[in-house]
């Protein structure tokens, strides 16, 4: 079983695991929305306020192939977004 294999396994046993990817700049924002593809939910927590309003509402920092894309999908389906609350963001879903 290849590891794309396993990790989907793993995420159809517990449907409800959230992943937080801290920090929404050069790197936290594109491993969120990569984190996000195979179905995860992902939460994305940035001190600025601004950083936060601007990746909501779609701005990226960088445009890597495909990112804008896969950043709007996963934005618009709810399986990604981003905060500026470390504890709603790392808290046990129910």
């Amino acid at each position: 079983m290849g590891c794309r294999e396993r990790r989907a396994t793993r995420r159809d046993e517990d449907p409800s695991a959230r992943v937080s990817a801290i920090g929404g700049g050069h790197l936290g924002d594109p491993h969120a929305t990569a984190t996000a593809e195979p179905g995860q939910e992902v939460i994305g927590v940035d001190v600025d306020r601004a950083e936060v309003d601007r990746l909501d509402a779609g701005g990226r920092p960088i445009r890597g192939a495909g990112l804008p894309g896969l950043s709007t999908r996963h934005t618009a389906d709810g399986r990604l977004r981003f905060t500026r609350d470390s504890t709603g963001a790392t808290s046990p879903t129910t």
